[in-house]
């Protein structure tokens, strides 16, 4: 019998200061379900499940799924959408200190969506999100300064480290825009070899403006600097994606060509694909 007493001494012990790990190992459990039928993780897509699961471990206290329910509720995922409440789950999370929560709940007072607009408030939590090392946090600062807007002026020297940290973070939006940054010397010193390389790497992902960009970039500058046959197959790629500056740029290189040159820009373009995402 002691035993026995003693795991309700410690049952009420817990449950007077903090969750009972019963509890929390119950909240985590069904977040986990919970994602994974958001997710369709080993189990069938089911977002109405998946809301069922969240609330029950967000009314237990689970910060992640207080911020997977709130973008669901936004986004009328699996149900009526209800910014309010959508909104207030966010806020709970964020507080918490979960990431994604801090850039949703920032992008919500950012619009106004469920909460009064707030732009103050939505750049503290964008910061607070980048601080932590969130890309999606460094890409929300960085879009807003770039762009301007809201009240906000357009600072490209203010946005270039949010971006290029997002881009080292594997963001393609931000890999291409710091590529066309450095093409063009906004917020810093031109420099072409450098936007070739973000070019690149976002192109290599299937970004296809980048793809575009990339071989925009590779055809112009002096004759030292271009490089038609390694312009071809990235030109093609982008213009078969349906991508319009791509379709004119190609159409012009292709027409310089020799046969020979056009030659050698069609096997390059055929390994190329061969080594894209999406094939």
């Amino acid at each position: 019998m002691k035993p026995l007493r003693a795991a309700c001494l410690l049952f009420w012990i817990c449950s007077a200061t903090a969750p009972c790990l019963a509890e929390t190992r119950e909240a985590d459990s069904a977040y986990e379900q919970g994602n994974s039928l958001y997710l369709g993780k080993g189990v069938p897509k089911d977002p109405v499940k998946a809301r069922e699961k969240l609330k029950t471990s967000a009314d237990q206290g689970n910060s992640k799924a207080k911020a997977l329910l709130g973008l669901m509720l936004a986004q009328g995922i699996g149900g009526m959408k209800d910014e309010k409440a959508a909104a207030l789950l966010l806020e709970e999370a964020a507080i918490a200190g979960d990431p994604g929560a801090q850039v949703n709940y920032g992008a919500m007072l950012q619009q106004g969506r469920g909460v009064p607009k707030d732009l103050p408030a939505a750049i503290g939590w964008f910061d607070k999100a980048a601080s932590s090392g969130s890309v999606a946090g460094h890409v929300k600062l960085g879009e807003l300064h770039y762009f301007g807007g809201d009240g906000v002026n357009a600072d490209h020297a203010k946005a270039l480290p949010h971006i290029k940290a997002a881009a080292e973070g594997g963001n393609l939006w931000a890999q291409n825009t710091l590529g066309a940054m450095f093409e063009s010397g906004q917020g810093t010193a031109s420099d072409r070899a450098g936007a070739l390389v973000w070019y690149e790497k976002a192109a290599r992902q299937g970004d296809v403006k980048a793809q575009a960009n990339l071989g925009r970039l590779l055809r112009a500058g002096d004759a030292k600097e271009q490089d038609a046959i390694a312009a071809y197959p990235w030109l093609k790629i982008a213009s078969l994606r349906g991508e319009m500056t791509a379709r004119y740029s190609f159409a012009d290189l292709e027409a310089s060509l020799t046969p020979e040159q056009r030659k050698q820009g069609e096997e390059l373009t055929q390994k190329l694909q061969q080594s894209l995402p999406g094939r």
